[in-house]
């Protein structure tokens, strides 16, 4: 068997395998979903300090309390990342005036860094969602505690993501051990 042959069958395998891997990442952001099927209102009671990634980068969340089946259960605010955007603070203005963070479209808790000055996210925090206003609460009516504010997010597609990238790119790597090698 020649070499070129062979790379491509070693490779093509470690491409399947790394797709195959990556199905349960996808499959399991689809099963949240579809199990997190019930909506009500929840009303925001607290807020609350999550530590991400590296335990360098925090993110601020409101902490959510919402009925269902008679009882009170309560849920906070996901997101998929923390990212810091550092700014100049903008002459004249003083720390209290300007954002100290904001969440992207994708989900992205983003942390705004002022040059030169210490902001709380408190104040921030209750301008986004005032302690006593109210946000959607999506959950499971078989497991109320599995709740979500807003909407289902999950990190694990981004694994997912990249596990099929992987094995994308050992395809490729195949192809050209085969046509070329």
């Amino acid at each position: 068997m020649e070499l070129g042959v062979l790379l491509a069958i070693i490779f093509g395998g470690v491409s399947l395998l790394f797709m195959v891997i990556s199905i349960p990442f996808f499959m399991h952001k689809k099963s949240l979903v579809a199990k997190c099927s019930e909506k009500t209102e929840g009303r925001v009671i607290e807020y609350k300090k999550l530590a991400m990634g590296d335990n360098t980068r925090h993110a601020i969340t409101p902490v959510v309390e919402f009925d269902a089946d008679g009882k009170s259960y309560r849920a906070y605010r996901h997101y998929r990342g923390c990212k810091v955007v550092s700014k100049v603070l903008p002459e004249g203005k003083k720390g209290e005036d300007l954002e100290a963070f904001s969440v992207t479209e994708k989900d992205m808790f983003q942390r705004i860094r002022y040059a030169g000055m210490f902001y709380a996210y408190q104040s921030t925090a209750n301008a986004l969602w005032p302690l006593g206003s109210t946000l959607p609460v999506v959950y499971n009516p078989k497991k109320p505690k599995q709740a979500y504010v807003e909407k289902v997010v999950v990190v694990s597609d981004i694994a997912g993501i990249v596990l099929l990238s992987v094995g994308a790119l050992f395809l490729v790597i195949a192809a050209i051990c085969f046509f070329v090698g």
